[in-house]
């Protein structure tokens, strides 16, 4: 199989085409919010389709609780979602995910330290 060649001029021209149609303030169409307006906001609406998001930071600087945060809003608006971390196992992400659902802290959920409310 030959490789693919890119063909620059349909693509510009499809972009020249989508931001003259845009009018200021709408948000792209591949655009999808994260559910946190803040972030969406600073992004220019939200995460765009397609794109690979790597959030980088220090252990323990919250990049796996805003990923699952960001990734469990997606996915609630019918968005697939995709999420890898290189610190946690699935078990460690689901109890997250649990958490941040029930809006209880992750050591009460591992302590059972829940109540009924």
């Amino acid at each position: 199989m030959s490789p693919r060649k890119f063909e620059r001029r349909p693509s510009l021209e499809s972009l020249v085409d989508r931001v003259d149609q845009q009018r200021p303030g709408d948000v792209p169409s591949d655009t999808v919010p994260t559910g946190f307006p803040s972030v969406d906001r600073i992004l220019g609406g939200g995460l765009r389709r397609r794109d690979l998001v790597v959030l980088g930071g220090d252990v323990g600087s919250g990049k796996s609780a805003l990923a699952l945060g960001l990734a469990l809003r997606t996915a609630q608006q019918g968005t697939g979602v995709a999420l890898v971390s290189g610190e946690m196992d699935e078990e460690r992400l689901m109890e997250r995910a649990l958490a941040i659902e029930g809006r209880v802290a992750v050591d009460e959920l591992r302590g059972a330290k829940l109540n009924d409310q």
